[in-house]
This record gives C-alpha cells, structure tokens and sequence, in this order.
C-alpha cells in the first residue's frame, strides 16, 4: 500500500537507517585506529625490567610500568592557573619533574606530585625546556647529559581517556543499533511508524494522504523550518523526525517571544517561535517574526476553531489533562459550527443557478 503518508514514513525511517549505520561506521573505524591503546587498555600496565627500558626492548612500547632505584624531584613544576573573565581563581601543580636512576642510567620522568618509585605510563621523547634547565650548567651538562636515556616516561593517567569514552562510545553503539533496528522495521512496515498508526487506526490513511497530496500540489502551505503548514494538515519531516498533527486537531496556539541577555541582564536580541498544542503533542516553530506571523495567520485562516493568543487560564487548562477534554470539546463544537457553515454557504452557491434559470423561463 502506497500514498504521501508512507511513503513519508519509509523515506524518514530509511534516513534514520543509515544515520545509524554512519555512526557505528565511524565507532568501528576509531576503535580500529587506536586498537593498540584498547587492547593496552585492558591488558593493563605490563612490567619492564631496567635492562629492557636501557636496551629500549619492543616491550618497553605501550603501557608500561618500571620500578626505579630512586626518585629525586628536581623542582620543575607546571602550574595550572584558573581564571573567570579575566580574574585568576586559583592555581594548582599539575604536574612535575623527577629524575629517575634506573640502573646506572637516568630517566626524566614526568609525573604528579607525590609521583613514588614505581612509575607507570608511557614512554615519550624528553622535554625539551625540562632537560634544558636540567642541564643549564656547564658542568651538569658534562657530567649528566650522557647518562640520560633518549626517552621520558610520562605517568600520566594513561587509562583514563578509555575509562571515559568505552562507555561513552558503547551506549552510543547501543543506541545506533536498537535505533537502527527500529529504522529497519519501519522501513520495512511503514505502517509501525507512530506517525502512521493514528491515521491507521481511525481507517483514514487513504483520505488523508490524499488531502496532503492535494493541498501541496495546489501549493497552499506555509514552510517553516522543517515544518509545512497544509490547510488541513502539520507536518514535520526532518532527518530523525516525522510527525504529522491533523488541522482539526490543534487546540490552542500562541505567538512566543524569549528576551535574551548576557550575563543575565544586558539585551541581546529576541526569539520568535509560534507554539502549537495539539490533542496530542505540541510543535514549536522557531524562525523570524514574519515568519512565525504568518504561520499563525495561515492556521487562523484554515483552522479558526482554535484558540489563539497566550493566556496563564488557557495554558492551566491545556496542562491538566481532565481539564483539557473541555477545550477539546470547544474545538469540536467550533469544527461543527464551520462545517455547518460550509454546508450552507455550498447549498446556497448551487441553488443560485437554479433559481435564476427558473425567472428566466
């Protein structure tokens, strides 16, 4: 069964089918480039004697953990300075320089204060502004220089970043799956979509479809956004979206303006947005303010039986849900009132020929 409304449900579900299928794309591909640093990652830190970390052995490669002879702190410190517009807050050692003896060679080792003998991280090429104030004197440069090896190790936080973003990168996984699975399914029955399921279970799929064909064929509609206004219809079809609300539907619907200001006072312009509730959901259509006028004077021509214009009473009794069924009842009553009226202004028009055929005889 094909018509507007599935076929609208089987191009955004499809849409929805490949975002998920990009997304686990890009997962797959970033675990593959840093694989090395997954698998270290769970392996964990391995040992590496002196003799290795000297020889500069394959195994010193990775997460790795070295225990020094002795640890000497040279006083080199990196200090973090925190500021808030402008004005330092605080400031704090993040880190500092050690000189570690391993063996009857030496190690700089970038660490934490509190850094201990056991030094776990990586290995990395040496500071250069460290080694240099290190070896700033003639006779240090003579003596030690030599004796350094051509690496640092660097005990930063090496499972860190992973402790983080495996998580973060496995429920998004997740998600692009169980969302991916759902695209398929819709995909392949677009009727299972929810924006579908109403007009199946009312038995007015075809007829509505139709009238959407029909009012954008004839052009009558008002865009905004992702948004297209039709005389009977609202629809939003976006990448990971679509929604249609009925005309007959919209009960209550009001222009809302946002004040912006910087840092909480100074004006900085506002925002426009018309604010459509429906029996069931509500659309808000953001844009400019002729934009948004003109949507609201488009549903003010095609759906007059709402109600219009903000109000604390209205916005109580759309809230409340009990309450709600009477304004659900008004809209009816005014649906009634211009289908009736639409009837008779239809009568009259086609007894206007007839009586004026019948003079003329």
């Amino acid at each position: 069964m094909s018509s507007w409304i599935v076929d609208a449900a089987r191009r955004q579900a499809g849409k929805q089918l490949a975002v998920s299928a990009i997304v686990l794309g890009v997962l797959v591909t970033l675990l593959g480039a840093n694989w090395g640093y997954v698998r270290e990652y769970f392996r964990g830190a391995h040992p590496v004697s002196a003799q290795e970390l000297i020889g500069a052995a394959p195994s010193t490669r990775g997460w790795i953990r070295v225990q020094a002879d002795k640890l000497h702190a040279t006083g080199l410190q990196v200090i973090t300075v925190r500021k808030k517009r402008g004005i330092e807050r605080s400031r704090s050692v993040s880190t500092e320089f050690f000189v570690a003896e391993v063996g009857n060679r030496l190690l700089l080792v970038r660490g934490v204060p509190g850094q201990t003998a056991l030094l776990e991280g990586t290995l990395a090429p040496p500071d250069p502004e460290a080694m240099s104030r290190l070896l700033d004197k003639p006779e240090s440069r003579a003596t030690l220089s030599s004796r350094f090896l051509p690496q640092m190790m660097d005990t930063h936080d090496y499972a860190g970043s992973a402790t983080i973003w495996l998580p973060v990168g496995g429920l998004l996984a997740l998600a692009a799956l169980v969302w991916g699975g759902l695209g398929l399914a819709r995909w392949r029955q677009p009727t299972s979509h929810p924006a579908v399921k109403p007009f199946v279970a009312n038995q007015s799929l075809p007829a509505a479809s139709a009238s959407i064909e029909r009012d954008i064929a004839n052009a009558k509609t008002v865009k905004v956004g992702a948004t297209t206004l039709t005389r009977r219809f609202v629809i939003t079809q976006s990448l990971t979206k679509l929604d249609i609300q009925p005309a007959t539907q919209l009960l209550w619907a009001f222009k809302q303006v946002t004040q912006k200001k910087m840092y909480y006072v100074i004006p900085a312009g506002k925002t426009y947005a018309a604010v459509l509730n429906f029996e069931s959901g509500t659309v808000t259509l953001g844009g400019k303010e002729a934009v948004v006028d003109k949507a609201l004077a488009f549903l003010t021509e095609h759906a007059p039986w709402a109600m219009y214009g903000h109000s604390p009473e209205i916005a109580a009794v759309y809230k409340d849900k009990r309450q709600r069924e009477q304004l659900k009842a008004h809209v009816r009553s005014g649906i009634e009132k211009a289908r009736a009226a639409a009837a008779a202004a239809a009568t009259t028009t086609a007894a206007t020929p007839a009586g004026a055929d019948a003079r003329l005889a």
